[in-house]
């Protein structure tokens, strides 16, 4: 809208001949306060994308220097729309594309900045390990899991459920490149107190399914305690919604007993926790007749990246359609002399 207004700004004396309901002939000579209001929504929803990521995954205050810049476009194209001169404001209309950009690049700056955080934190304690490993007596890993009855196969199958339900309870519906996301118990927050005590019944699955891979109760109390609040907060309208972004007791309880499997158990890989449901699948098919074909480790990692691909595809055919667009705006600018 804020775009909108600012490209009506400058058409205003062609639209009042031609007699189009323009938004800036909507507005009147509230147009500039109505176009820097929209300005300040659309950064509000970024600054807000930024500061969950910075609130969520720690990372350091400085990675969000593209927010800055953002804040600094949308000021110059405040300024250069409060004189209403009609090439100024079109050319504050042609800056969309480089709020967009600068956005689209920061946030993801953030999202890989995470990613290579984690694997300089794992490769640090991996280092740490392998050197304190040296001194250490060798821990048999099998006869811990016969001491309660499992198997390695079983463990990894438990935890996919487990990691199956919590992406269905917490993160159903993720951020692209995050592993932020909405899930059913955000669904079930917005039924007042019945939909929070459903959602707590339903978490108290994950609970189940930790405490059969033999997680002390005790390591599962931050869980337990993370569920209980997200009941009392969900009850608040809109805000516990919202909050259940945040709260996700499903996925700390993942966490806690991924943490005790890798200690106990020996457990490292990650993959069927990253990606459950594609996990299942992939077993599946190397089970099947084709199963040679999908043993392939090139095929299995690709199968295992079908989302990240899409979304990499999404991001550059997106980013060239804006392009496109951004061009054709710029010769139509050129053509009629706004340009």
């Amino acid at each position: 809208m804020a775009y909108d207004t600012q490209y009506a700004m400058a058409d205003r004396e062609d639209d009042l001949k031609i007699g189009v309901k323009s938004t800036a002939i909507l507005f009147g000579r509230y147009d500039v306060i109505m176009s820097r209001c929209y300005n300040t929504l659309c950064f509000a929803y970024h600054g807000r994308g930024h500061l969950a990521l910075l609130c969520t995954d720690k990372l350091r205050p400085d990675a969000s220097i593209g927010l800055a810049l953002v804040a600094m476009m949308f000021a110059k194209q405040n300024s250069a729309c409060a004189t209403r001169n009609a090439r100024a404001c079109f050319q504050a209309f042609l800056a969309n594309i480089w709020v967009g950009v600068t956005s689209l690049l920061s946030l993801q700056s953030l999202v890989y900045g995470r990613l290579l955080m984690d694997n300089f934190k794992k490769l640090s304690k991996s280092k740490a390990k392998k050197s304190s490993d040296a001194n250490a007596p060798v821990i048999d890993y099998q006869a811990k899991l016969a001491e309660h009855g499992l198997t390695r196969e079983q463990v990894i199958a438990t935890e996919r459920k487990l990691a199956k339900f919590a992406n269905t309870m917490d993160s159903l519906v993720r951020v692209p490149f995050t592993k932020q996301g909405m899930g059913a118990d955000a669904a079930l927050s917005t039924i007042p107190l019945a939909g929070d005590l459903a959602g707590l019944a339903l978490t108290s699955y994950a609970f189940v399914l930790g405490r059969q891979l033999g997680v002390p109760a005790h390591k599962m109390t931050p869980a337990v305690r993370l569920a209980l609040i997200d009941m009392v907060v969900g009850i608040v309208p809109g805000i516990g919604t919202l909050l259940d972004i945040f709260i996700r007791p499903s996925r700390k309880t993942l966490g806690i007993v991924h943490e005790h499997l890798h200690d106990e158990y020996g457990i490292t890989e990650t993959m069927h926790m990253d990606r459950p449901f594609l996990h299942q699948s992939l077993e599946d098919k190397q089970r099947s007749r084709f199963g040679a074909f999908w043993h392939n480790p090139i095929i299995a990692w690709l199968y295992l990246h079908i989302p990240d691909l899409l979304g990499l595809i999404v991001v550059v055919v997106g980013w060239g359609l804006w392009a496109v667009i951004s061009w054709l705006v710029s010769l139509f600018g050129k053509v009629t002399g706004f340009g």
